[in-house]
């Protein structure tokens, strides 16, 4: 590896296009700014996981002993893991955060998954931000349910398949007051859709989420702390999966 001594510290690299193809590349440190901006994930794939690519059409199956690309976050850590026979790679995020899109590739790499990266929608175009003129309802749920929500709905990643949805939220530290929301939103959510929507601001949303919920739900949350056995348990009691960060990599918890 080799740094020029300029304003913006550069680095050639090796990245490999959606089509496989890969081309040498210049990035510099401010870059990472412009993949936050546009929602990309920049991965790095190591040299043992590219062997296993050429085996598999391009890419690593679930649980394979070389793991998945791993997410760079910013210039810091690209110095710290290139090397010259690593290919780097390029993705839509579709998802809030790295961190979110992360954990949504555990999901999808756990065994019987019944989800894959493809699956992935992008969680902004479900958001509900509660105005004034929802207090009503939003307030009325919170006094029948034992299982609160909070002021705004913005999911950290969804995943859509076939016949299954998966919703996910992410927090560095699990609380019991996080794993109860999530429970409660998604009781909302299934009241929210069932609402009539004829001249509804919300008619839209109503529409999109009508339609994730018809499906076998899932849900989920990820996070980077340790999770004891009483909160696993209370998460367990709401159905919510909880998956706990290892290293670069996270893995299903309870």
């Amino acid at each position: 590896m080799s740094l020029l001594n300029t304003t913006l510290q550069t680095l050639v690299v090796r990245l490999r296009d959606l089509g496989g193809n890969v081309t040498q590349q210049k990035v510099h440190n401010r870059i990472f700014e412009a993949y936050e901006a546009k929602s990309l994930v920049f991965e790095a794939i190591t040299a043992e996981q590219q062997a296993v690519m050429a085996q598999f059409k391009g890419v690593i199956p679930p649980q394979h002993p070389v793991g998945q690309p791993f997410v760079i976050e910013n210039w810091n850590e690209l110095k710290q893991v290139h090397s010259d026979s690593n290919i780097y790679q390029l993705l839509p995020r579709r998802a809030k955060t790295n961190a979110s899109y992360t954990v949504m590739r555990a999901i999808c790499m756990s065994h019987s998954s019944p989800f894959t990266m493809e699956h992935r929608v992008d969680p902004l175009d479900y958001k509900m931000v509660f105005r004034a003129a929802d207090s009503d309802f939003r307030n009325q749920f919170n006094t029948t349910s034992p299982d609160k929500i909070g002021t705004n709905i913005w999911f950290d990643g969804i995943l859509k398949g076939p016949k299954d949805t998966g919703l996910i939220m992410c927090h560095n530290s699990l609380s019991p007051t996080n794993i109860t929301n999530l429970a409660g939103t998604v009781l909302f959510l299934r009241e929210f859709a069932k609402q009539p929507s004829d001249g509804d601001r919300h008619r839209h949303l109503k529409d999109l989420w009508g339609a994730l919920l018809q499906n076998r739900t899932h849900v989920f949350i990820g996070t980077t702390s340790a999770a004891g056995r009483d909160i696993l348990h209370l998460a367990k009691t709401k159905s919510v999966f909880v998956y706990g960060k290892k290293g670069a990599q996270y893995n299903f918890l309870s």
